[in-house]
């Protein structure tokens, strides 16, 4: 393939490529047609806008809600949802209301709309049509979006309205709105601005605040609300806020690139009273405005800003552009001060009219004290400077740059507004000579400054900037500036270019470099070695006009280069590294931290394999990982050929490793470790039993359970339950679980102190501890209570008499007390649950016990009195005891009902007890008796009814039996019972084997010999019998030898020597304390190994290298000031690090010595530290007619005794005294903006001259409205053109003569600036329109037809459309002629379209002719049309889409002439068509535009204009034909020819 063959390739490659992008839309959101929903109604559009998520809509017709609620129309907003694309599709959409208090016709809060015009007419439009006071079309409020592409936007005042403010806004924007317009028209009516109370006299006096927003507007946007303006026409007010309140975006709050403004603009607010933001708040890069543009920016009299606020790159400005400087107030008043700093940028634009930065004489409200009004000639200059930069202003009088000061006084400070002479200047730069001003950015000026080819800062007037740098090796020093621009080389302007040197320590210059003209960099060289000094170069970049020098202040660029001894390099012998974590699955890479000095870590990276070439993307457990650290030595470091990394992890996960032994770069500029560590999962709790608990000593054991998950999966998990009490810890139960093992941890707890116990468990895997959340026991004392007693005994002398006590409680204790008169007496020794009260003696003593437990709780029996009396008589009988085991009480309701009981009988009781074989069964026999005249069976067992006497039941001799059986003991014989005993206490276990077992216990009473003095008690006691206990052992660590092993079911336990298992005990778990080893790298420790957690260790470092000192240790310690450090629960590994030994400078105590003419320099008697500061100079004082001069306060050349003085020549600019008048010259001096000397007093200016204004049909006036013949070059004049005569209205303007540019030459009024000849204009005027009451999107009816009224052209003639036929016509016309016009009210109106849907489903229609003006036939226009079978087009140019869709009577089809657009489906299913004829004009047939038209039998092509035929233009069956020439094509060769190639036809 030849090159240009492949350069031709290319060329098409990249035309395809812009055609692409070409075809782009705007909307951010692409669409397919079949995606767009139609709506044709008001009902239909609401319910599309307000539907949730994205849809794009699309109006099939005009809507109008002016019939809504019985003609009120909206009644509320309608508030758009999700997001919205909106095509009007060349309709009007007209929201009407008479509701004043609906403010907002639509809003868009929290979501988006954007809005297009897809007609090729451009006539869609959003009319709204209010009555209220201040109303919106389209309200963007918080996260809401507009974006406007194409369309227009129109605001109307209803006719109606009863109120007298018209404001209006088309879109009003605020509270974290955004809007975008790319295109498009937004239109106030002029009513709603221009009437004086709200607009002119506030705007065009000094473009006050536009009445603070009261008035019309295209568009408003408020404070925290973005826009960006990219196109579109706005054909009334604009007024954005633009301050920085709240703002903390990365782009401008109001940026416009482009646009036509017709009416005047406002940026309100742009500035702050802080200023110096982050970001610029206003941008103005292109854009036409017609109107006068105002905009506020922040200023200070103290300081500059480095961000500015408005920034004006571009734009066309036809009026005055006024930026108005805002200043922060102190104490409710302006600072006082000189110049002030403007945070605004002008770097491009025309101004036709003129530029002025200045404040409204309005503001000035306070005394003259508190600011000045305006500023002095010199002052103008540095405003402007900071202004300007380093652009060039291209005016009528001349190009000149920005800082030329000589050029400021020709084409700046002789501008002035007159009504404030008395205040000064204000900077004005006016067009004139009919050219617009021009600003050129970067037209001069520094561009650059380089070391090394790195980019660092620059300062003017001798501030400089300080670089350091040492002298190992040579540096190169570069200043770059921007070419001239060609627009200052051909106003003169030329280069004069300087480099001076100076070195520290001398008071002369050492070089001047001259540079040529023509020159844009220069470059000075450091060389390797120089003397270690300051060096200063003080690039001065002036600029020379004709040859001569113009007066430019800031011109010296200064770089001070701070050059130090190369510094020895230090070698760092080792190298810690602290890796934050262990491998963990599912987290993210560890990092690693350098811990030593004089290094930092480059990079780390992990691998799955050990030659680091697998980069790791996630961590599995159990899986090895290696990670490459890579470490970079600090400036004057390098690591020693021997160098070691060491690294350290706190994580108790760690179980990294170093592969391999650490690289050193051969330079010594890297070390690389590689280590290796297997990922292991975070040890953590799966599941723990932690809520609180109370328990009651003696209830059943209370039972804990913990499980953890994940660790290091090759070791087992060690548990403990720990219970603190008092600050006391102990473990009260642990458990090693096998490290394959999942098993949980289960302890049951008994506790036998009382108080509140705060427990936790701890798992312990490898060196990883973790603690579960801490929860609270509760232990409570069981309680004391007396269950039962003895009651009074009556006993014979010397007999037994046995008193008892049943307690229930916990350690209980016994004491019986003897009441002796009134007191109670304890009885020493008795300390038992009975005691035998003494009978020796006859009478009554009173006993009671003393019950307390070991928790300190106390009760006392009831009183129980014994009666001892003499030997037994007549009317004495032995007491039947009530025989009770175990302490249970005798109760009479337990008695063997059955029994026939005797006075010498026996009265039994029964108890039955749950027991386990081989439990042990203590008996205690107590007894009590029956009440005198208990009655058993009837019968009194203490009355003898035989003697007839009552006898006194008495204890004497008791004695006791206790005998076991297995069998029944009432069925069991005498050899069948084993006795067990004969005293009141008895022991014996419970056999094993059986069921059941039983216990006979018998109490005997004895009083005497023989029948009659005997009475016994018999109780049974059954024990059910189960099998025997089978013990649960746990265990519990007690100390370093020992643990308890206890029943977790019963209070079984014992002490047990810990067995121990790879130094574990292999039962509870106890481990005795690890002990860890110390290293030390470039020291010492007095421990190294086997050191117990806790222990002081003391670390001592090798004695540093030569020229070093020791710095810190570093390691996975922390080491204390003196060097010491508590051993932790794990290995150390410490390393002592060094650094250089340090100078301790004394510059500050050195006096400061003259260096360069801007700066003075302090030095440290070592000679390696600097100081260098500006002089502080004293204000500059005449020395004589030449020249001025400063004095520093601080320093001294070297070797004179008096402090530096500058001298230098005045710098003279001219002053006006008085400005010239007509015929009256002005006064001038020269004057020093240093020393403010003067010179040239009373020089003159010269006298103005002024020239004729003629003005026919009107007036001229100028300044507050001073009608005027003549006027003075550059002067403003406004001319007002006369009333017209009746039935006439202006029409324009004319100039005759004198070329003058009218700002609006079809406005009454308007204005043009005064050239140096004399001028003529001339007023026109035309017949006035009649007065008609008709408007867009009106719609009336004229014969059978109704119309709608699409524009409104002129004052006496417009357009419409039809949109239907009166419906009782509907069906009754068989013949439609639409007419060329169709008037309303006496308004002239063309026809120019059929609408959509107008004639559909018309049953009886059979021809239609369209009247010469008609170009569109609209969608559905006459589908379906049955009978239709004759079409005549005339002018007609374009088809809609289904517009004869369905006409199956349609025979012969002729396209007209000028038709050029054959739409979507236009002919769809004319069944019958059998001829087709192609007009001259058309261009495109549309995708199914013949669809189903399969008998066409002949299609005729009369022009060749055809270019597109979309390949579904006619079905499968009809191309079948025309390939086969059953259907012929006639006509035009060449439309023919693509005719097929579209439809694919061979």
């Amino acid at each position: 393939m030849t090159k240009t063959n492949t350069r031709s390739r290319i060329v098409s490659i990249l035309l395809v490529l812009v055609m692409l992008l070409t075809m782009v839309p705007i909307t951010a959101v692409t669409v397919n047609a079949a995606e767009w929903t139609t709506v044709n109604s008001y009902e239909q559009f609401e319910a599309a806008m307000t539907a949730e998520g994205q849809r794009s809509i699309k109006l099939g017709s005009d809507i109008d809600t002016g019939t809504l609620n019985s003609g009120m129309g909206l009644l509320d907003t309608l508030a758009v949802k999700g997001q919205k694309q909106l095509d009007l599709n060349g309709h009007t959409l007209r929201l009407f209301t008479q509701k004043s208090a609906l403010g907002d016709l639509i809003k868009v809060e929290n979501s988006s709309l954007t809005l297009s015009d897809s007609s090729a007419s451009q006539t869609g439009r959003i009319l709204g049509v209010t009555s209220g006071d201040a109303d919106v079309l389209i309200n963007v409020w918080e996260n809401g979006k507009f974006t406007m592409n194409s369309g227009k936007l129109e605001v109307e005042v209803y006719t109606g309205s009863l109120r007298g403010v018209l404001w209006r806004r088309t879109i009003d924007c605020h509270y974290g709105g955004e809007v975008v317009i790319n295109g498009g028209t937004l239109y106030v009516p002029p009513k709603t601005y221009e009437d004086s109370n709200a607009y002119t006299t506030q705007f065009f006096d000094e473009f006050d605040d536009l009445h603070n927003g009261s008035c019309g507007y295209t568009l408003i946007a408020n404070n925290n609300s973005k826009v960006t303006i990219n196109g579109g026409t706005f054909q009334g007010p604009v007024r954005m806020n633009a301050s920085n309140s709240k703002w903390n975006k990365t782009t401008s709050r109001v940026i416009i690139t482009g646009g036509t403004f017709e009416k005047d603009v406002v940026l309100n607010g742009a500035g702050s009273t802080t200023g110096d933001g982050k970001v610029t708040l206003a941008e103005i890069k292109g854009g036409t405005f017609l109107g006068k543009v105002q905009a506020w920016a922040a200023a200070s009299f103290e300081s500059s800003f480095s961000t500015p606020e408005m920034v004006i790159s571009g734009g066309e400005f036809s009026k005055e552009f006024w930026l108005r400087p805002k200043f922060p107030l102190v104490n409710d008043k302006e600072q006082r001060g000189m110049a002030y700093h403007v945070a605004a940028k002008l770097n491009g634009g025309n101004f036709h009219e003129g530029f002025s930065a200045d404040k409204n004489y309005g503001n000035y409200l306070y005394s003259a004290s508190a600011v000045k009004q305006r500023l002095k000639g010199y002052e103008i200059y540095q405003l402007a400077d900071k202004l300007l930069g380093q652009n060039a202003i291209q005016t009528g009088n001349g190009t000149f740059a920005a800082q030329d000061y000589n050029s400021y006084n020709k084409y700046i400070t002789n501008y002035r507004k007159s009504e404030h002479d008395s205040g000064g200047y204000a900077f004005i730069i006016k067009a004139v000579n009919n050219q617009p001003t021009t600003i050129i950015p970067n037209a001069w000026g520094m561009k650059s400054v380089t070391l090394d080819g790195k980019k660092i800062d620059y300062f003017k007037d001798w501030k400089g900037t300080v670089e350091n740098m040492n002298n190992d090796e040579a540096h190169t020093l570069k200043f770059e500036w921007y070419p001239l621009a060609s627009e200052l080389v051909n106003a003169g302007y030329t280069y004069r270019t300087t480099c001076e040197h100076y070195i520290s320590g001398s008071t002369a210059v050492q070089q001047t470099d001259t540079i040529a003209a023509d020159k844009t960099s220069h470059t000075v060289t450091i060389p390797a070695g120089a003397d270690p000094k300051v060096y200063s170069y003080d690039l001065q970049l002036n600029l020379d006009k004709n040859g001569s020098s113009v007066g430019i202040f800031s011109n010296q660029h200064i770089v001070k280069l701070v050059v130090n001894e190369a510094p020895v390099v230090t070698e760092i012998p080792s190298a810690p590294v602290q890796l934050s974590a262990a491998l963990k699955p599912g987290t993210s890479a560890p990092s690693a931290t350098a811990v030593g000095s004089g290094y930092t870590v480059d990079s780390i990276n992990w691998y799955t394999d050990n030659s680091c070439t697998e980069p790791a993307s996630a961590f599995v457990a159990g899986t090895e990982y290696y990670g490459k650290i890579v470490l970079k030595p600090a400036e004057n470091y390098k690591f020693a050929a021997s160098a070691s990394a060491l690294f350290f992890c706190d994580d108790p996960n760690d179980n990294y490793a170093i592969v391999g032994n650490s690289t050193v770069a051969e330079d010594g500029s890297a070390l690389t470790l590689v280590v290796k560590g297997t990922a292991v999962s975070a040890l953590k709790w799966d599941s723990v039993d932690k809520t609180n608990r109370t328990y009651t000593i003696g209830d059943s054991a209370l039972t804990f359970n913990a499980k953890a998950m994940g660790g290091d999966s090759s070791k087992p998990i060690t548990y403990k339950l720990i219970a603190k009490k008092d600050g006391t810890e102990t473990v009260k139960a642990s458990a090693t679980v096998a490290a394959s093992a999942t098993d949980s941890f289960s302890a049951s707890l008994r506790f036998t102190d009382t108080g509140s116990y705060e427990c936790w468990f701890k798992a312990t895997r490898g060196n990883v501890t973790i603690t579960s959340d801490h929860f609270t026991v509760t232990v409570n004392a069981p309680g004391l209570s007396i269950a039962n007693q003895s009651g009074n005994l009556t006993v014979k002398q010397n007999a037994t008499a046995r008193l008892f006590v049943k307690a229930v409680g916990h350690g209980v204790n016994y004491q019986w007390q003897v009441k002796n008169g009134g007191a109670w007496n304890a009885i020493s020794s008795e300390t038992a649950y009975d005691y035998a009260a003494p009978t020796t003696n006859v009478g009554e003593k009173t006993y009671r016990c003393k019950v307390t437990d070991k928790y300190g709780a106390t009760e006392y029996t009831n009183e129980m009195t014994v009666t001892v009396t003499e030997v037994a008589d007549s009317f004495l009988t032995p007491a039947i005891p009530l025989a009770a085991v175990n302490g249970d009480a005798p109760d009479p309701a337990k008695l063997w009902p059955d029994k026939d009981v005797t006075p010498n009988g026996w009265l039994g009781l029964k108890a039955e007890y749950d027991v386990t074989a081989g439990d042990t069964f203590h008996g205690v026999a107590t007894f009590s008796t029956i009440p005198t005249g208990f009655n058993m069976n009837g019968r009194d067992i203490y009355y003898d009814s035989y003697n007839n006497i009552q006898k006194t039941p008495v204890l004497g001799t008791i004695s006791y039996e206790w005998e076991g059986t297995t069998k029944n003991p009432w069925e069991a014989t005498s050899g069948d019972f084993t006795s067990l005993g004969t005293d009141a206490h008895a022991s014996f276990t419970i056999p094993s084997g059986v069921d059941t077992y039983y216990v006979v216990l018998r109490v005997k009473n004895t009083i005497g010999e023989g029948y009659g003095n005997q009475a016994t008690s018999t109780a049974y006691i059954t024990f059910h019998v189960s099998a025997a206990h089978t013990h649960t052992y746990a265990y519990a660590q007690l100390n370093e030898t020992s643990h308890t092993k206890y029943c977790t079911a019963c209070d079984d336990s014992i002490t047990e020597t810990h067995t121990m298992e790879n130094g574990v005990c292999k039962y509870c778990g106890y481990a005795p304390a690890k002990t860890y080893s110390v290293t030390v790298t470039d020291g010492s420790a007095d421990y190294s190994t086997n050191v117990a957690p806790g222990t002081k260790v003391t670390l001592t470092a090798n004695t540093a290298p030569s020229g070093q000192e020791f710095d810190k240790w570093a390691g996975n310690v922390t080491v204390a000031s003196d060097n010491t450090f508590t051993m932790p629960s794990h290995d150390v590994m410490v390393v002592a690090t060094y650094k250089p030994i340090a100078h301790t400078h004394d510059t500050d105590a050195q006096p400061w010595v003259y260096m360069d003419p801007g700066t003075h320099i302090k030095t440290c008697t070592a000679g390696d530290d600097f100081k260098v500061e500006a002089h502080d100079f004293s204000a500059w004082t005449k020395v004589d007619e030449s020249t001025h001069s400063r004095t520093c306060s601080k320093c001294k050349k070297s070797g004179e005794a008096t402090n530096y003085t500058e001298t230098a020549e005045h710098t003279w600019v001219w002053v006006v005294d008085q400005e010239a008048a007509l015929n009256q010259p002005g006064l001038q001096h020269e004057e020093c903006t240093g020393c403010h000397a003067k010179r040239s007093e009373n020089t003159e200016i010269p006298v103005l001259r002024d020239y004729a204004v003629t003005v026919t049909g009107g007036t001229a006036t100028v300044a507050a409205g001073t009608t005027i013949t003549r006027a003075k070059e550059g002067v403003e004049v406004t001319v007002t053109a006369d009333a017209p005569e009746t039935g006439k209205v202006f029409d324009k303007w004319v100039v005759k003569a004198g070329g003058v540019t009218l700002a609006n030459e079809t406005s009454a009024t308007t204005t043009f600036t005064m050239p140096g000849n004399d001028v003529k204009i001339e007023t026109t005027y035309k017949d006035a329109p009649p007065s008609h009451s008709v408007y867009v999107g009106m719609t009336y009816t004229a014969g059978n037809f109704i119309y709608q009224i699409t524009s409104i052209d002129t004052a006496t003639l417009g357009q419409s459309k039809v949109i239907g036929v009166v419906a009782a016509k509907k069906n009754k016309i068989t013949k439609i002629t639409i007419p060329d016009r169709a008037d309303c009210k006496g308004y002239g109106l063309n026809v120019t379209a059929v609408g959509d849907n107008a004639f559909k489903s018309m049953k009886k229609l059979k021809k239609v002719t369209f009247g010469s003006n008609v170009k569109v036939v609209g969608k559905n226009a006459f589908s379906n049309c049955k009978k239709l079978n004759k079409i005549s087009f005339k002018n007609v140019t374009t088809i809609g889409n289904d517009a004869f869709a369905g006409c199956k009577a349609l025979k012969k089809l002729t396209i007209g002439n000028k038709v050029t657009v054959i739409g979507k489906n236009a002919f769809k299913k004319c069944s019958k068509l059998k001829t087709v004829v192609i007009g001259k004009a058309v261009k495109t047939i549309s995708s199914k535009a013949f669809i189903g038209d399969n008998k066409i039998k002949k299609i005729t092509f009369k022009g060749k204009k055809l270019k597109t035929v979309n390949k579904n233009a006619f079905s499968k069956k009809a191309k079948k034909n025309i390939k086969s020439k059953k259907t012929k094509l006639k006509g035009n060769k060449k439309a023919i020819k693509l005719f097929k190639k579209k439809l694919k036809i061979k």
